[in-house]
């Protein structure tokens, strides 16, 4: 209970929520969690103005209030009173020392709004107000209004009524929720109703949690952010793919330049390349690159696959709901599949599609997310683009793709090692073999525009510059681009080496002699820092709206 409490936030007009919290063991930094707001009108036009003025020197001031063992903080920018810890023995009538108070009461009270603000731009809380006397529809209306202005919020307004049964909710729908108790507190000491608030509060954030799920199953989640309506795979096309959705509108197809190993080989592939804990790793860097701070209602995973990612943002995000692309369908029903086995599938949709096209309504997505996508495309920017105008105002799209600089310098090294074998440097065939396809491999990989008629059965087309993703950042308008080396180290060709062993030949890292490691690692040590940065390998790109 304690963890679920902390999802909320009160609004005012007093501490009752706050004290609920505090039976229930939470302790959550919040503004109004212990405050007194004489009339609605204020709250909402401190909300209009995003608090501006708010704690600003001249406008805060101590008092002893009738009924209060403590000095109370009044500011008289918006008329708010609010709790303090200072005793009452505390020494006022020395004007130095009431502008220090002040002064510091001041900077918490402006502190504590950017909190608040920053919340409520994110939707990560449930705000609740509460108010003894009667609220009619239009003062409601106008408070869910000013902190709908802020953000996607859902506010629980919470009603004295007598003739309700205690603790009844009442889902208003699109984020306004009414909550009804048979008694408000405003005693000195407090008289507050915790069975009725325990009841409010755990039905309030049920529904909070199952918000998208229950959208997805009335069908009005998939009509919001689709601009075509969809059809079940498994209906029109074949029972293996049930669950698996298409575009309704035309023929369904597999798209140019998808190879079998995520077709028929997608088992194989699903065996081999299936890791929650690395997607995980990867998400949760980028989070902290990006400073996202709380709840993505609507996230979208490109270039699925069987799901390391989904179950990636799943953690991450627990009351999001994942919208999961790919264009192979044996992929995504291996998804559905793992989404059933751990009791998820109402936290994920799967859509059949190639996001090469317009599909989504534009401003849809709180988060996306394409894990090793970009470079099976034949135009990757079309696909940026796309997602880009699905995103809403402050969402940013991330991709981790291969880097050109890095794997050129591999290029260079495993030239290098096959210019030092000899009888008296030997290596083995399988190694001579890796090396010169590799070599191949990264030739055709260049960061420059892609022949379908050559590169339709090539499933690795591309490796990036920051040059490339630089210009498509300016194109699309993002006000941020964001490019950052995925695993940084002092040794990142040695490690890279050691992941292209096992994951080509299956070979552990002794296969190679030693002189061919002492090789890498003297390229290594003739690099700065900095320039292995620019040399990454595998690198995190963010686009932000």
């Amino acid at each position: 209970m304690r963890e679920l409490v902390n999802d909320f936030e009160s609004l005012g007009d007093n501490c009752e929520l706050g004290l609920v919290q505090r039976f229930y063991g939470a302790e959550p930094l919040a503004l109004f969690r212990w405050v007194g707001i004489n009339r609605l009108d204020q709250l909402i036009d401190a909300l209009n103005a995003r608090f501006a003025g708010l704690g600003e020197p001249g406008h805060v001031f101590h008092e002893m209030l009738p009924g209060w063992d403590h000095h109370a903080a009044i500011d008289t920018k918006y008329g708010f009173y609010f709790h303090t810890t200072l005793d009452p023995s505390a020494v006022l009538d020395r004007p130095d020392e009431v502008t220090k108070l002040a002064a510091i009461e001041g900077r918490r009270l402006k502190f504590l709004a950017g909190h608040l603000l920053n919340a409520m731009e994110t939707g990560e809380k449930i705000l609740v107000y509460r108010q003894k006397r009667a609220l009619d529809e239009a003062e409601i209306q106008r408070l869910f209004d000013a902190v709908s202005r802020i953000g996607r919020n859902t506010l629980l307004v919470v009603i004295e009524d007598e003739l309700r049964p205690p603790g009844s909710v009442e889902d208003k729908g699109n984020g306004l929720i009414l909550a009804y108790v048979s008694r408000l507190s405003n005693e000195n000491p407090p008289q507050v109703d915790l069975d009725a608030w325990r009841k409010i509060l755990t039905d309030v954030h049920s529904l909070w949690c199952r918000k998208f799920s229950c959208a997805l199953r009335e069908g009005e989640m998939i009509e919001r952010i689709m601009s075509v309506p969809v059809a079940d795979l498994g209906t029109i096309e074949d029972p293996r793919f049930s669950g698996v959705l298409v575009p309704a509108n035309e023929p369904w197809k597999i798209g140019p330049g998808v190879t079998t190993q995520f077709l028929d080989g997608a088992e194989a592939h699903h065996e081999k390349y299936f890791d929650i804990d690395y997607l995980r790793y990867l998400i949760d860097g980028a989070m902290d690159a990006l400073a996202v701070q709380g709840r993505k209602d609507l996230i979208l995973d490109i270039g699925s696959g069987s799901g390391p990612s989904v179950f990636a943002l799943i953690d991450r995000f627990p009351r999001g709901h994942i919208v999961a692309t790919d264009i192979s369908p044996n992929l995504l029903a291996i998804l559905r599949r793992a989404l059933a086995e751990r009791g998820k599938v109402d936290s994920c949709t799967t859509l059949c599609l190639d996001l090469n096209r317009r599909w989504f309504k534009d401003q849809s997505f709180d988060l996306a997310i394409g894990s090793a996508v970009l470079h099976h495309l034949f135009e990757p920017h079309r696909l940026i683009e796309e997602v880009f105008a699905a995103l809403r105002p402050g969402a940013a799209v991330v991709f981790y793709e291969p880097f050109e600089p890095g794997y050129a310098m591999m290029a260079l090294i495993y030239r290098t090692i096959l210019a030092h074998a000899s009888p008296v440097n030997p290596l083995d065939g399988a190694l001579i073999d890796l090396f010169r396809g590799k070599i191949v491999h990264i030739g055709l990989m260049k960061c420059e525009p892609k022949d379908p008629t050559i590169y339709a059965d090539i499933d690795d087309k591309w490796m990036f510059t920051r040059e490339y993703f630089t210009e498509i950042g300016a194109k699309i308008g993002a006000s941020r681009t964001i490019i950052y080396p995925i695993n940084h180290s002092d040794r990142p060709f040695t490690n890279h080496m050691i992941t292209m062993l096992r994951l080509g030949i299956g070979a552990v890292p002794s296969a190679l002699p030693d002189w061919a490691w002492e090789l890498i690692a003297d390229i290594e040590a003739s690099l700065s820092d900095s320039c292995k940065k620019d040399l990454l390998l595998e690198g995190c790109i963010a686009f932000v709206k």
